[in-house]
């Protein structure tokens, strides 16, 4: 199979050829032979039951005498046998003395090379031809000298219809061509298998690929493991999609995350807590929000300038990764605002991390290259699903309204906003701080 793999396109289209023309020039030399073997046996066969009539008529001549009579009727005879077209003898001079064509009689026999047979006193054979009624005819004439008493006396000189060896002929020939065909056809189908394997399966399956990717695919992959112009453009064209799809990635990952933070951003947050509040009723999970907004942020910004308050943003990012679990969703909304998504967390979970957070950062120092520090503090809104609310509309509110809560406080502190159905209503709000 490796070496089909390697087979390429252009060493098929010479391997077709050359098979073609092999077959070819083996189906001319088979026919040749054939057309050949069958000629001369067609010929030995009269050439055998020719030489029977010479043998019988020089019989008859050697005892009825060679007188035209006697001979004109013994040729008569034999002239009535099946493919016997013409009998007729000869005497030493070649003046025809008996035929069984009467026309034929007393004529010279003008046939130099029948003459030479007569002359060499021996049987040979030549395949002639004839003009009768304007039509060229073969036949295959037969000559042997004749002997009374030991004394040349003459020639005999049988003709045979060659007819039979054409229709033998056309009929071998018509066979083979219909054998051939079938061969070829046999073959090529077996080409045409090959081709389907070589060619036009991995063709279907680039354009395919293509289309796959067209629509958004790009996890599709072409599967053609070979060596040749095909497996190379398999070979570029998954390279070209491994491409796309790293620079898809690159893309994604910029159009979700905050430049500056490297956080989710706004529309990427909402996005996937739709998408976490939807699984949690799946599973029937619980899960928490805090909203986060850092403390009197202008003003900091305002004393110490934007890049140190952009400086400040990404220390406090970094916090909010080191706090929360890693399964843990962290979003900037805008400005000084984060989100934090607290997967098969409750509310008591949320409020203890929560907690810790706010902490963290109260005692964090915030440096900067003139090597001073300062203190940030935040306030932090808390709600959970399913105990405050069911959607995630719902759930951001009441995070956006533990937070304003929070700030309206005295900031620095966590809230939580709940839907107590099992506590006291009186209490309907718990602050952490």
């Amino acid at each position: 199979m490796a070496y089909w793999r390697s087979f390429n396109s252009k060493a098929l289209y010479k391997l077709m050829l050359v098979i073609f023309i092999t077959i070819s020039f083996a189906l001319s030399i088979s026919l040749f032979f054939q057309v050949r073997v069958l000629r001369d046996m067609i010929i030995e066969q009269k050439i055998l039951r020719s030489n029977t009539f010479i043998r019988a008529i020089s019989s008859d001549i050697k005892i009825n005498g060679f007188s035209k009579g006697k001979l004109n009727s013994i040729i008569y005879n034999y002239a009535r046998e099946k493919d016997i077209d013409h009998i007729f003898v000869v005497d030493k001079n070649y003046k025809v003395i008996a035929s069984d064509k009467q026309n034929k009689v007393g004529r010279v026999y003008r046939n130099q090379d029948m003459r030479n047979v007569f002359y060499r006193k021996k049987i040979d054979w030549a395949i002639e031809a004839h003009k009768e009624n304007g039509k060229i005819i073969q036949r295959i004439d037969i000559a042997a000298p004749l002997y009374l008493n030991g004394k040349f006396i003459g020639g005999l000189e049988v003709e045979t219809a060659a007819t039979d060896l054409t229709k033998a002929s056309y009929l071998l020939i018509s066979r083979t061509i219909l054998f051939s065909f079938i061969a070829i056809l046999i073959l090529y189908i077996i080409l045409g298998k090959l081709l389907s394997y070589l060619i036009i399966n991995p063709l279907n399956s680039i354009i395919k690929g293509a289309k796959e990717v067209s629509c958004g695919n790009l996890d599709y992959r072409i599967k053609i493991k070979r060596r040749d112009e095909l497996g190379q453009v398999a070979d570029a064209f998954n390279d070209m999609v491994n491409s796309l799809k790293r620079q898809q990635r690159v893309l994604k990952n910029i159009a979700s995350r905050d430049s500056l933070t490297g956080l989710l951003n706004h529309r990427s947050f909402y996005h996937r807590l739709d998408k976490e509040i939807k699984r949690a009723k799946r599973y029937h999970h619980q899960l928490s929000l805090c909203m986060a907004d850092i403390d009197f942020f202008k003003n900091f910004n305002d004393t110490h300038g934007h890049l140190e308050g952009d400086r400040a943003l990404i220390e406090l990012s970094n916090i909010l990764k080191s706090t929360f679990r890693s399964s843990d969703l962290i979003g900037r909304l805008g400005g000084e605002e984060f989100a934090i998504l607290l997967r098969e967390q409750g509310p008591r979970e949320a409020l203890e991390v929560a907690e810790r957070l706010r902490k963290k950062i109260e005692s964090f120092e915030f440096t900067s290259p003139h090597d001073d520090y300062s203190f940030l503090t935040v306030s932090l809104g808390i709600a959970s699903y399913p105990d405050d609310a069911q959607t995630a509309i719902e759930l951001s509110k009441l995070a956006d309204r533990g937070l304003y809560q929070a700030k309206a406080a005295g900031r620095n502190c966590v809230y939580w906003i709940y839907k107590n159905h099992g506590l006291n209503n009186k209490h309907p709000e718990t602050k952490v701080s």
